[in-house]
């Protein structure tokens, strides 16, 4: 796998016309094209490159309590930050109810079918990439200030089941972030810390230990 200007040259395949989202430095590794629901195709390209790895840790211990009104609430032992929850799926819920519907309505195999699913599935296609936007954002900038990240180690299987609350929860993409904070830690040389969910942590007093009963 090769890169002349604007293409990719694809072993079997050729040079293929490409776009890229930033420059490909280092010393290209795999290569995986993947196509999505709209008929989209993407080239992921792991490349060789200690560029990263030589930047230098922050230094706050920081801990991160996830939640659904706020998506994180960010602790560094002396301020509080609250990041809000952007709620992707439900700012496009109107819109895709209604795609939906009018697929819904169409003849099985029909064109009109292929035409409804597509316009349903780039709808869908948004809200994962905005979301995966917000989280990649949140989580460099958390990072870059931070040589440990403590985090509760949520059971998003088992409160998925909640039907009040299954659908914001499966839109806020904890299981996500918590991977990229991880990942992202790692090849700077950081920690990610999960303490377990029954952990008494409101409950501990944070200078002599002691747990109260309420």
């Amino acid at each position: 796998m090769t890169i002349v200007e604007n293409y990719l040259n694809i072993p079997k395949i050729g040079k293929v016309k490409a776009v890229f989202h930033r420059a490909i430095e280092g010393k290209i590794k795999t290569v995986t094209v993947s196509k999505t629901p709209t008929d989209k195709y993407y080239a992921s390209i792991l490349v060789e490159n200690d560029a990263e790895n030589n930047q230098t840790l922050g230094d706050k211990i920081i801990g991160i309590d996830l939640g659904i009104k706020d998506f994180a609430i960010v602790h560094d032992g002396e301020q509080v930050v609250k990041y809000s929850n952007p709620k992707h799926l439900k700012r496009h819920e109107r819109n895709l109810k209604r795609k939906q519907k009018k697929l819904a309505r169409k003849v099985q195999g029909s064109k009109s079918t292929n035409k409804f699913r597509k316009l349903v599935a780039k709808v869908h296609e948004k809200v994962s990439n905005s979301r995966q936007d917000f989280l990649h954002k949140l989580s460099r900038n958390l990072v870059n200030e931070s040589q440990v990240i403590v985090v509760e180690n949520l059971n998003v299987k088992g409160l998925i089941p909640n039907r009040k609350l299954s659908k914001s929860i499966s839109d806020a993409g904890w299981g996500m972030f918590v991977n990229f904070l991880d990942y992202k830690l790692q090849r700077r040389g950081g920690k990610l810390i999960e303490i377990d969910r029954f952990f008494p942590s409101s409950k501990t007093c944070s200078c002599c230990g002691h747990i109260v009963d309420e």
